[in-house]
């Protein structure tokens, strides 16, 4: 049961949602802040730094952006943040992470805020691979712990060995996960077949 719990959360994490008002951490190295949804917009000449808070502004995202204000000096300041820069942490949850996989390689990682790449990292380190493994995704967002730093970003999937699931056994949880949905189906299809002789004989006896 346990394992079975480990895969779900794995390979079907679930979506996070804020509410307006809600402080949020920059996760990240560093974010920035654009005037409009989107990459090639006006920036902020400033970068806003790892561990510190933004409002949301807006529950909803737009682009994959947050709108938010950051207060920074006397100023305070509003703008579009990449939401995968934002998390809601505690202080204590900075320092928690649930390995679930090592790098196979030594291999780069890259910012989610802009893609830069952030750091290289040995074979055997461990990540927390928070939003699940996926195979057919390029790359994967994973945190590990990084010379004293807990480091957020992208990492080549071909280079990650997630614990306890081997290639192998991703193809066969696929090929079972797609048979149990075939098997469903087929069962609907049977039970509405199975009812119809009951409603015809209920009509003829009338």
């Amino acid at each position: 049961m346990k394992l079975l719990m480990a895969l779900l959360l794995l390979f079907c994490p679930m979506s996070v949602s804020y509410e307006k008002n809600t402080s949020l951490s920059v996760v990240t190295n560093y974010a920035y802040m654009y005037e409009l949804p989107s990459f090639s917009s006006t920036k902020q000449e400033f970068k806003i730094e790892q561990n510190e808070i933004v409002v949301l502004l807006d529950e909803t995202e737009q682009n994959g952006f947050y709108l938010v204000s950051y207060h920074s000096g006397k100023q305070n300041y509003e703008g579009y943040v990449y939401k995968e820069c934002l998390a809601k942490l505690e202080k204590e949850q900075e320092l928690v992470l649930t390995y679930n996989a090592k790098t196979s390689i030594k291999t780069k990682v890259y910012s989610l805020a802009d893609n830069k790449e952030i750091a290289t990292i040995e074979e055997g380190t461990e990540l927390d691979l928070y939003e699940g493994f996926d195979r057919k995704n390029e790359f994967t967002k994973a945190k590990f712990s990084h010379n004293g730093q807990i480091i957020f970003g992208y990492i080549k999937t071909e280079d990650i060995s997630p614990y306890g699931v081997s290639p192998v056994l991703i193809i066969a949880l696929t090929a079972i996960f797609a048979c149990v949905g075939v098997i469903l189906m087929l069962l609907g299809i049977n039970k509405k077949k199975l009812r119809k002789p009951a409603v015809d004989l209920e009509e003829m006896l009338k």
